[in-house]
């Protein structure tokens, strides 16, 4: 064979191979947006996995059925009586959910019945704007005061400036079904959150929580408090309580944040060098002695 039919042979070979390096790479990410990601397993049947276009509308049900009606913020506002605040809170949500990073848990072993949703959007620095959820309308007396008490706390902290960060992922919402609470669903649910915001390339995970357990998880998983609102000084014009049931052991609702740790495993050199010092036997004095006096007379 010529030299010259021996090049063009490995030009077309090296062509061949960045073309399988090419499908491979549009392979992965069909299967990305496709397939769901599994981010956790819990032994007693619960994957929590990250939630597809076609999930949506299962994720809204449960939701409506159960957020709205749990919520610290939507029940003391009554928005299971107001449709319009309930409409303009679903329409927020459906929104929160095209972007592709919220959460759900499943039972496994009942058909993948969801039993719990964590909300989760990226805020982008170039994209923020100082009033809170700009691109949707707020409609509704109940969604109207709700987004109040969120929109005080927000204008109290500046997520970017504080953590020197041009993004950071937010948790909008985490729902669990009353049955399947206390099982520790949730804190697993909320320790993916950073693993969400690694695979995101992004700093620093933020949250407004409501109530204590939500408050504890948070601060469990890195997160600290930046500001927060007491309920019995949040009132209206007539100096009346908008949160007057706040519930047992509930007395704030606070905007949290915290910075992604990396996981850098220890460097293979480090590591060995780490062992080789452990296993280095111990000397004496004596014998460092006698050592040294060898090495002088050697030389």
């Amino acid at each position: 064979m010529s030299k010259r039919l021996r090049l063009e042979n490995e030009r077309v070979a090296a062509i061949k191979d960045e073309e399988r390096e090419e499908e491979d790479k549009l392979k992965l990410i069909k299967e990305r947006i496709y397939a769901p990601i599994t981010w956790k397993r819990m032994p007693i049947g619960i994957c929590i996995r990250d939630i597809k276009e076609n999930d949506f509308q299962d994720v809204i049900d449960f939701l409506l059925c159960y957020y709205i009606t749990e919520d610290v913020l939507c029940r003391n506002t009554e928005m299971i009586k107001d449709a319009t605040s309930q409409k303009s809170f679903l329409e927020q949500c459906m929104y929160f959910l095209r972007d592709t990073s919220s959460i759900m848990a499943v039972d496994e072993l009942k058909d993948n019945d969801i039993v719990g949703v964590i909300l989760m959007r990226v805020v982008l620095k170039e994209d923020y704007g100082r009033v809170f959820a700009r691109t949707i309308m707020l409609d509704g007396v109940a969604q109207k005061k709700c987004m109040q008490i969120k929109i005080a706390l927000n204008r109290k902290v500046d997520i970017f400036a504080d953590f020197d960060c041009e993004s950071y992922l937010s948790i909008e919402a985490v729902s669990i079904k009353p049955a399947y609470r206390k099982r520790g669903i949730g804190f697993t649910m909320m320790r993916c959150a950073p693993d969400i915001a690694r695979s995101l390339q992004i700093p620093v995970i933020c949250g407004i929580f409501g109530t204590a357990s939500l408050q504890r998880c948070a601060k469990k998983i890195g997160m600290e408090v930046q500001s927060e609102i007491n309920y019995v000084e949040w009132r209206n014009k007539d100096k009346n309580l908008i949160i007057d049931d706040p519930g047992p052991g509930n007395y704030s609702c606070a905007i949290m944040a915290g910075r992604v740790l990396e996981n850098r495993p220890e460097p293979a050199k480090a590591a060995q060098k780490h062992v080789e010092e452990e296993k280095k036997p111990k000397t004496t004095r004596k014998e460092r002695r006698e050592t040294a006096a060898n090495k002088s007379k050697g030389k």
